[in-house]
C-alpha cells in the first residue's frame, strides 16, 4: 500500500455515496464514522488483492 500511496499521493479526496435510509439511521445512532469505515474497507480489499 505504501508504494501505491507514494505513487499517487496521500491527499484526501471527497466522495459521495448512497446507502439505504435504515442503514444510515443505524450508523448515525451508533456514531459510525462513514469515512473511516469506507477507508478501512477499501484498504482491506486492496490488501487482499495484492497479498
Amino acid at each position: 500500500m505504501d508504494a501505491y500511496a507514494e505513487k499517487y499521493g496521500d491527499k484526501a479526496v471527497r466522495k459521495n455515496l448512497t446507502i439505504p435510509a435504515w442503514l444510515n439511521t443505524f450508523a448515525e445512532a451508533n456514531h459510525v464514522n462513514f469515512s473511516q469505515v469506507l477507508q478501512d474497507s477499501l484498504t482491506e480489499i486492496y490488501q487482499r488483492r495484492h497479498a
